[in-house]
């Protein structure tokens, strides 16, 4: 993390201090570089076509591929894969997003959700919502000013995550103002066209396989005047900041995700995704391209996340 991120944090104060003493000498060398498999950035579709190698003196057909991390795997294989991680890391997914982001996450979310300034009359989706982080804390912020007339829907390819939140909701009595849902940013199969007034997706968009197509399907399920809204890892905008928050995610979020889950693949799967995301100039102009206007991109921590605001006009 950043120096200011970090220091926000008693917690993450004690993660900067180890991670710099361990890798002070050694964070040039460690450094990744931002596409390791040299295949010249991830934008579009984010989905890169690979040809086998030829077999008995012919080629055979060519085998789309897209980014796990930094391998390249078939498009087919990569939502199989990421549910796998989700279904690795549910039960302590709230728990870890703390200890990662020395409790920051918090802040993030709590800016996304005030930018959003919910009403009682919204119909709002929280894709690859997972825990229902952010419907709990809409939920909580709307209470000032009454109640939703519509319950939030949660929807997540993710089984094991729709089971924490559903948990959580009853937990928090929000049972009955929230509904779990199976389906896929790319798919958004539950959804009706023109249906609803605001889309969100939070720390979500880097795993989906074909994050164009998920942007469609966002701009079809709004309506006129509706709101796409994304929160999600980013590239910091400082040299140093950005070395010293390479070299604490690379090194050390595997190592504590194998400390307190004893999964450290799927820890570094996440790591790696942020590093095969588009940057914001990116990912803005790929919101245009598919049909948002009055785009705009706001750095939190220094560019470490970056909130994503659009509209359907």
């Amino acid at each position: 993390m950043t120096l200011s991120l970090l220091t926000n944090s008693r917690r993450g104060v004690s993660l900067f201090q180890s991670a710099s003493r361990s890798l002070s000498r050694t964070v040039q060398k460690n450094q990744p570089d931002r596409d390791p498999t040299g295949n010249g950035g991830i934008g579009g579709s984010m989905v890169n076509e690979a040809e086998h190698s030829q077999t008995n003196g012919r080629r055979t057909e060519q085998v789309e591929t897209t980014h796990f991390g930094f391998q390249d795997i078939p498009v087919n294989e990569k939502s199989d894969r990421v549910r796998g991680v989700f279904a690795n890391v549910a039960e302590n997914y709230d728990l870890m997003n703390d200890l990662m982001s020395g409790g920051m996450h918090r802040r993030w979310k709590a800016s996304f959700v005030k930018s959003l300034g919910a009403t009682p009359d919204m119909k709002i989706i929280d894709v690859a919502g997972g825990t229902g982080d952010i419907s709990f804390r809409i939920l909580d912020d709307i209470k000032q000013i009454g109640a939703l007339e519509s319950p939030i829907k949660v929807l997540d390819p993710s089984v094991p995550m729709l089971e924490v939140g559903r948990r959580r909701a009853s937990e928090l009595n929000y049972a009955g103002q929230v509904e779990f849902e199976i389906d896929d940013a790319e798919e958004l199969s539950t959804v009706a066209d023109d249906s609803v007034d605001a889309y969100l997706i939070s720390f979500g968009m880097r795993n989906v396989t074909n994050p164009a197509k998920a942007l469609q399907q966002a701009l079809r399920v709004l309506r006129r005047g509706g709101r796409f809204m994304m929160l999600e890892f980013a590239k910091v905008d400082n040299p140093i900041g950005e070395q010293l928050y390479d070299a604490y995610s690379v090194n050390l979020i595997p190592s504590m995700g194998e400390a307190v889950t004893g999964d450290r693949a799927s820890y570094t799967y996440l790591v790696e995704s942020i590093r095969r995301f588009p940057g914001q100039e990116e990912f803005g102009a790929m919101m245009e391209e598919a049909g948002f206007r009055s785009v705009q991109k706001e750095n939190l921590s220094f560019g470490v996340v970056c909130q994503y605001s659009g509209f359907k006009l």
